[in-house]
């Protein structure tokens, strides 16, 4: 039992099968040559038990083993090479889940390190630095990225003048500030080189004690001076998203994180690792032998190591072992009795026939088949008629050789016939189809923007509509059109014109990222976007997104009497769909909501419903506004009810 176990736990002898198939074929060879030897006319010594009097033993015993040891053979062959993929397999598993995680976590601080510059420009160009206007800021971008604990504002000095902290899942400020952090490198090092800076692992003060890894940038006055910097404090524990939700082989991946000194950030196993406790590499992936261990390494030096237990893997190595002897033993006692079998039809008439089968051949001359002087008459009789049968056999020979050659000149003919009509088919099914690709892309595709055009957008909304029915989740629409488009064209031109579209079509293209959701060109210069499982906060978030990354772009607007640069104006609406219903009121909401939009000054966004419509205030963005310009409409036969916005 316990060698039953040790198998079972340890597979690796499995990886010898190739040399145990190498000895069974260098078994066979011998014995092919030992048997060989004996019907030589000088034999070999020492092989005489070899030598059978009998053809039945020798095809019973050629036979099985022609039958078994290739059989053998194979299998081990295959069995090693099974348990060999399998490993192979779960490494191969394990090394797409550390590099996916490691470009996850990548992604993830590039995110908010573009989020955090995003707000220092935004603060620059507002060009307010008060404490209020700070404070309404940092909550506005503190209640876009969640993840952050703490945020801060501070001066030159190094003084706290403003912070942040995530209170019940929304942002709130800190009234009580005495804290100063001019020694921090988060700090210091943006104020020194002047960008964005992600900071090493370390445990706040202060604001509080958690692990933590800072992002910062440098604040600018418009006189281009150097106010302070912004901070967020990202909580580590949200990294635990990171770990697979998938098995690999029935058991879950354990997942450990490590930053640039080797300290633990992320551990799945908290009884094993402690944060921050600095893990020795080498011996762990050296003396951890029960388990499969794989690392990879992000863009900013941290390596994450995925691992899986080897024992689960090495049973179900045992357990299709198991299943393979059990069927190699079956083949075996099989190939036995068939070769037994086949001995017993060959030796029986081959004694009696064996002189006559020798008489007979088909490319010779004629054989003479005699029978044996004093043969008995039914042995004359079976002589007699192999006689005539041999004059037949020679017969059908020569026609079916005259035959056999005539058939392959026929072949010849039909496979180079059959050749050529497939090369032409194929030709012809690759030019078809690359031509129906090309029409799909171009029935699709928006030429000048290269954004989805109206007959796309019609069907990617009927299938975001029935999916919202189904799921009973809201759609969202957002119109959009370019402020004083018109006037543009008529100072700079139509092809200036092209080339604007072009710049805004890749600038909302980037805007959205899921896979339900679309942003296509309406005609002219609007465009509409629709977004899948998006209530209204959320598509309002979307739209002030687009807005202010259109008016990022900067694209000089001298006709624009709104301002200096191209803007857009934007109008939203969303709705759970009901059953049987369609989303062309919602897209006139949405148009409603951007034509108060364009009355309310225009570069700005708006929001509509059955009864009311009103501009976006950017300062709350998780409530609905009701407050300033808002228009209510008289209650209408089967409106929505605006709760459900």
């Amino acid at each position: 039992m316990e060698n039953y176990d040790l198998l079972a736990s340890d597979p690796s002898w499995l990886l010898l099968g190739p040399q145990l198939a190498m000895g069974l074929f260098f078994f066979l060879v011998l014995y092919t040559v030992a048997l060989r030897g004996t019907t030589a006319r000088a034999p070999i010594p020492g092989l005489g038990w070899l030598r059978s009097q009998t053809i039945y033993r020798d095809l019973v015993l050629g036979l099985g083993l022609l039958a078994t040891v290739p059989a053998v053979a194979l299998v081990v062959v295959l069995t090693s090479r099974a348990a060999d993929q399998r490993e192979e397999r779960a490494m191969e598993l394990l090394a797409e889940t550390s590099a996916g995680i490691a470009t996850g976590l990548d992604q993830y601080f590039e995110k908010y390190q573009l989020g955090i510059a995003s707000l220092t420009a935004s603060i620059q160009r507002a060009g307010r630095f008060d404490v209020r206007s700070l404070t309404e800021w940092l909550e506005s971008h503190h209640a876009l990225y969640r993840d952050y604990l703490t945020m801060l504002a501070a001066n030159t000095r190094g003084d706290i003048v403003t912070a942040t902290t995530m209170v019940q899942g929304q942002p709130e400020r800190i009234s009580t500030l005495n804290q100063n952090i001019s020694d921090r490198d988060y700090f210091i090092t943006p104020m020194r080189d002047d960008g964005v800076y992600v900071s090493d692992v370390f445990k706040g003060r202060g604001l509080g004690n958690d692990p933590i890894v800072a992002v910062s940038a440098v604040l600018h006055t418009q006189d281009a001076a150097s106010w302070g910097i912004v901070e967020g404090s990202l909580d580590l524990e949200r990294l635990s998203r990171f770990r697979p939700a998938m098995k690999t082989y029935g058991q879950h991946v354990d997942l450990l994180v490590l930053d640039q000194r080797a300290r633990v950030i992320f551990s799945s196993d908290p009884n094993r690792y402690a944060t921050l406790e600095t893990v020795n590499v080498a011996r762990l992936l050296r003396e951890d032998n029960t388990r499969f261990v794989t690392r990879a390494e992000s863009d900013m030096g941290w390596q994450v190591f995925a691992s899986v237990s080897r024992q689960p893997i090495h049973s179900q190595v045992w357990s299709d072992v198991r299943i393979t002897l059990l069927w190699l033993l079956a083949a075996i006692l099989i190939a036995i009795s068939l070769s037994a079998a086949i001995a017993r039809r060959v030796t029986r008439p081959l004694a009696t026939l064996n002189e006559a089968v020798r008489a007979l051949d088909l490319e010779g001359s004629e054989a003479d088949i005699s029978p044996p002087p004093g043969a008995p008459d039914e042995i004359r009789e079976v002589f007699s008629y192999m006689n005539s049968m041999s004059d037949r056999l020679h017969n059908s020979y020569r026609q079916l050789t005259a035959a056999i050659e005539a058939g392959k000149h026929y072949r010849e003919q039909l496979e180079t016939t059959l050749s050529r009509r497939e090369v032409e088919i194929r030709s012809r099914t690759n030019e078809l189809e690359y031509q129906n690709r090309n029409l799909q892309t171009l029935s699709h595709v928006d030429q000048l923007t290269g954004l989805a055009n109206r007959r796309r957008f019609t069907e990617a909304a009927e299938q975001v509509w029935r999916h919202c029915i189904r799921e009973q989740q809201p759609a969202s629409i957002v119109i959009m059109d370019i402020d004083h488009f018109k006037a543009f064209n008529d100072t700079y031109g139509h092809q200036d014109g092209d080339n604007c579209l072009a710049k805004i079509g890749g600038a909302l293209s980037a805007c959205i990222w899921r896979p339900l959701d679309l942003v296509a060109r309406y005609g002219g210069e609007e465009f509409i976007m629709i977004l899948a499982n998006t209530d209204l906060p959320d598509s309002l978030a979307v739209a002030e997104r687009t807005r202010r990354v259109i008016e990022d772009l900067a694209i000089p607007h001298a006709g624009s009497t709104l301002d200096s640069t191209v803007t857009m104006s934007l109008g939203a609406a969303s709705e759970i769909p009901a059953r049987d219903s369609n989303y062309n009121a919602l897209i006139q909401c949405a148009d409603r909501a951007l034509y108060h939009a364009k009355d309310m000054g225009r570069n700005c966004v708006a929001w509509a419903g059955p009864e009311k419509m009103a501009l976006y205030q950017v300062q709350d963005p998780t409530t609905l506004p009701d407050g300033d310009q808002v228009v209510r409409f008289p209650a209408a036969k089967g409106a929505l009810d605006t709760t459900r916005l």
